[in-house]
């Protein structure tokens, strides 16, 4: 880091002295202070001056010596130094106007241009106009409003007249007259304001010094310090290159003007183009990982490891950026399907953006029309009923790193993708949760205005892409959500309304107003009646138009709104959002099945005590043999979830895993030092054994298990994490013995006839262990029946309890929701969405076989078929004394 000087400096000499001469270079991104930034730099400087403040900090500036101009380059401070110049030049209209004439003329001749020099040169692309209104005489600025000015350099204007103004108002009649106010302020500014000036001797010593004074300021802002670090980067490319090959030499100020063509090219794709939101989408898209919190560390970082010129990754990441707005109404979106146009249009209001990465990655590998086709409605289809279910965004991280990495990347075919989609839905239950929530409350649900959108698409003709602008359309409730007229409290019980009030099959979707009263169509159908609401829908109320949505218009064709209308549009929209998804009640039942098995695996009963002690014995064999911890964690969903995105190994087979990112969190591991090795028992559909081990290497000298596998890398692969671990896969060959020692060979086989145990066989059988008949028990039969129940030491038992608790609390029928309410507030599950799939897990253990005595004692409805969401849940009177009694016992 080479600093030529370092100085302080007050307003006067920084825009006054000999060689204060000023450029922004085109690398720079445009004027871009808002509102914000103006305003509290006004109120720094006047509150500094009105409370005579000494020597108050504007910040520092990091220049670079320009011997054409006889100034300076401003590295850092572009947007501080323009901002003052515009207030000079408000200052100097305002005393003009004042009859100040020698002061304003002071203020154009000293501090903006000198000598026919103008002290402060825009970047080219705006330099023209900025001088002809701003900086090149008295009264320019009169025109600013009329002219092509930037719009960041007419508000800044503004607003400094806007508080001049009000200055003016504040002051007046007070013992300081207005126009002395502004003259002492201008003298404070010069004289009492200072900054700090480092000149730099080049542009990598300016990067350098930029990015260590920003690491912790306000100013950091990734795309600048990446901006700044490939300028420096190709300094040293364009040096090596001419140290190495004399005859052939290279240009820096050439190719630094190559580079900065494309960034412009890039920040002028869209006015409202996010440049760190597309750097974020190129960084997921080639990387796939989990992001780092520092974004321009994780992209330098890349460059240097990969050994990536600066050309090729600007030419990359405009790759990214041109896919990006492809998605987003660019030319190849002509070229798409309607079907995908609409999907397309509609993912835009998703709740989170990874989807964007996906398509990406795949306009990347140059995916034919066809099959990108397929993969959007694919990912819209996985998203959506992800969020529908209740899960947040982060559980797809992991699976849309692993869509990107093993899948998109690696060029897989998209039935390989629609598998792997397929596997990740279904191994979530997400048809089956989907199934429940889509027939539940929609009203208030972050995601119902999204599904009413999609049922509103479905409708359509696929020609017709409608933009939803959610920030405007209305949800209405044709049922209002309160009965205050008599129209509906004749027809609907309060219990009716508070069942069907918020169902999907009540809602529909209203835009538009009234222009006279400024009403919106939502505001005047309120609490009217169904005849009435018909006439708002249809425009003739408000006489403006009819509605612009298919399923209001669709509304005609029910002359009363009634709880079997309500039901019926229930079925059908329900049913029509089910066919657009292509989601099947095949789909739906097996994951019905699916999710006991699941809670079987949560049952370590399920393995016989010869079973689990062999078990014991391979871990033992595995610590003593690797000198590592060996630690349970077969019960952690945060364990599986990972091993399932990193696609090492299913949540269904026997899984080691390690990992310096738990490492980190693990009481053991932190106090040790010694990394770990995490164990999972659930062994179901078992069909090749996964290993991964993670041992702690110092100065890349391998213990004594790394050099081991080395030694038989015919089946290992093994790879750097970061720069202090070494992960290695082992995919172990069990047909063939000489690769690695007997003992090992022998614990994998005993594991596998394990595994042949609980195979998927028994689970073929699952089918069967459902059944809605109830239990015949005598009041005793019943009491030890539920007991031994709720002794049970499953994941599903302390849930049960407190849903059966639920119930005791009020001599009354429970609906779903309430219940799942409930759920939530006595601490199960980390969101409303993750309580009812829990819900879900017990209401299908109420429905195994075995349990007719649960049935015995609570009463739900159903639709009559195992498959059916169940709602309406009571304990039956004269057990619920006996079930208290079991509980408080147990508690």
């Amino acid at each position: 880091m080479k600093i030529e000087t370092l100085s302080q400096k007050d307003i006067r000499s920084l825009m006054g002295d000999q060689n204060s001469f000023y450029v922004i270079p085109d690398y720079q991104r445009p004027y871009s202070w808002d509102e914000e930034n103006i305003n509290d730099f006004w109120e720094d400087i006047t509150k500094a001056y009105e409370n005579k403040d000494d020597n108050y900090f504007l910040g520092s500036f990091i220049l670079i010596k320009r011997k054409d101009l006889n100034g300076f380059e401003i590295v850092d401070g572009q947007q501080r130094l323009t901002t003052i110049t515009i207030f000079f030049s408000v200052l100097r209209d305002l005393l003009a106007n004042h009859n100040e004439n020698e002061i304003a003329q002071k203020i154009q001749n000293e501090f903006i241009k000198k000598e026919n020099k103008y002290r402060l040169l825009a970047r080219a692309e705006d330099r023209m106009v900025f001088e002809n209104i701003v900086l090149e005489k008295i009264g320019s600025l009169k025109n600013y409003n009329n002219s092509n000015l930037r719009q960041q350099y007419k508000k800044a204007i503004e607003l400094f007249s806007i508080y001049l103004e009000d200055k003016e108002q504040e002051v007046e009649g007070k013992s300081e007259k207005f126009i002395n106010y502004v003259k002492n302020l201008y003298e404070y500014l010069l004289n009492e304001v200072f900054v700090i000036i480092v000149v730099a001797k080049d542009i990598a010593s300016a990067y350098t010094i930029f990015e260590t004074i920003n690491q912790r300021g306000k100013e950091l802002n990734v795309q600048d310090l990446l901006k700044n670090y490939l300028l420096k980067k190709l300094q040293d490319e364009v040096a090596r290159h001419n140290s190495q090959y004399p005859n052939s030499q290279k240009d820096f100020e050439e190719e630094k003007r190559s580079l900065l063509a494309i960034w412009q090219s890039i920040e002028n794709k869209d006015e409202d183009i996010d440049m760190e939101g597309l750097l974020n989408y190129h960084r997921t898209a080639i990387l796939a990982t989990n992001p780092k919190k520092d974004l321009f560390k994780e992209i330098t970082n890349y460059i240097r490891d990969k050994n990536v010129s600066v050309n090729d990754f600007m030419l990359d990441w405009q790759k990214s950026v041109d896919a990006y707005l492809s998605l987003y109404m660019g030319k190849d979106f002509e070229a798409l399907n309607d079907t995908t146009k609409k999907i397309l249009s509609l993912l835009w209001e998703m709740n989170h953006t990874h989807w964007i990465s996906v398509l990406i990655s795949a306009r990347r590998a140059n995916m034919e029309v066809g099959d990108f086709q397929t993969l959007v409605f694919e990912i819209e289809k996985m998203y959506s009923l992800f969020w529908i279910s209740g899960y947040n965004s982060v559980k797809v991280k992991y699976p849309t790193w692993t869509l990107i990495r093993e899948y998109i990347n690696q060029g897989k075919d998209i039935i390989e993708i629609k598998e792997y989609i397929k596997e990740i839905m279904a191994s979530n239950s997400v048809s089956r949760h989907f199934n429940e929530e889509i027939q539940s409350d929609c009203y208030g649900k972050r995601w119902c205005r999204y599904v009413l959108a999609k049922y509103e698409n479905s409708l359509a003709d696929n020609t017709i892409i409608k933009q939803f602008n959610f920030d405007i359309i209305q949800i209405e409730h044709i049922l209002p959500q309160t009965m205050e007229a008599d129209y509906w409290a004749s027809r609907f019980t309060e219990d009716e309304h508070d069942q069907l009030v918020n169902k999907l099959g009540n809602l529909t979707l209203l835009a538009g107003g009234s222009k006279e009263k400024n009403k919106s169509k939502n505001q005047t159908a309120s609490n009217k009646p169904y005849d009435q609401k018909l006439k708002v829908y249809s425009g003739e109320a408000l006489k403006d138009g009819l509605s612009a949505f298919n399923m209001t218009q669709e509304l005609t064709k029910y002359k009363e709104w009634t709880s079997k209308a309500i039901a019926e549009r229930q079925k059908l929209m329900v049913e029509k959002l089910k066919d657009v998804w292509q989601i099947t009640e095949d789909d739906i039942k097996n994951e019905e099945f699916i999710s006991i098995a699941e809670e079987n695996k949560d049952n370590e009963n399920e393995f016989t005590e010869d079973e689990l002690k062999q078990i014991d014995q391979y871990k033992s064999f595995l610590e003593n043999k690797f000198k590592t911890k060996f630690l349970d964690r077969a019960d952690d969903p945060d364990v599986e979830e990972k091993i399932i995105a990193r696609g090492r190994c299913k949540e269904d087979c026997y899984s080691f895993y390690g990992s310096n990112e738990l490492y980190g969190d693990d009481k053991y591991a932190k106090e040790t030092q010694v990394p770990v090795i995490y164990f999972s028992k659930s062994t179901y559909f078992l069909d090749e054994l996964a290993v991964t081990l993670l041992v702690q290497v110092e100065n890349r000298k391998y213990s004594s298990v790394i050099d081991y596998i080395k030694d038989k890398n015919e089946f290992a692969d093994w790879q750097y994490n970061e720069k202090y671990y070494l992960c290695i896969y082992v995919k172990v060959d069990l047909n063939n013995s000489e690769v690695i020692e007997g003992e090992l060979v022998k614990a994998y086989k005993t594991l596998l006839e394990i595994k042949t145990k609980h195979s998927a066989d028994e689970f073929e059988n699952e089918r069967n262990i459902f059944s809605l008949d109830k239990g015949n028990y005598s009041d005793k039969e019943l009491k030890a029946e539920l007991k031994e129940t709720l002794d049970r030491d499953t994941t599903l038992t302390p849930r049960l309890i407190k849903f059966l608790e639920i119930l005791l609390s009020e001599s009354k029928t429970f609906s779903r929701e309430e219940i799942k309410e409930k759920l939530f507030q006595k601490g199960v599950g980390d969101d409303e969405g993750q309580a009812g799939r829990y819900l879900s897990n017990i209401s299908q253990f109420l429905t195994k076989r075995d349990n007719s005595h649960l049935r015995q004692i609570v009463n739900f409805k159903t639709g009559g078929g195992l498959g059916e969401l169940k709602d309406d849940y009571i304990i039956v009177d004269r057990y619920r004394g006996m079930v208290k009694e079991v509980l408080d016992k147990i508690s």
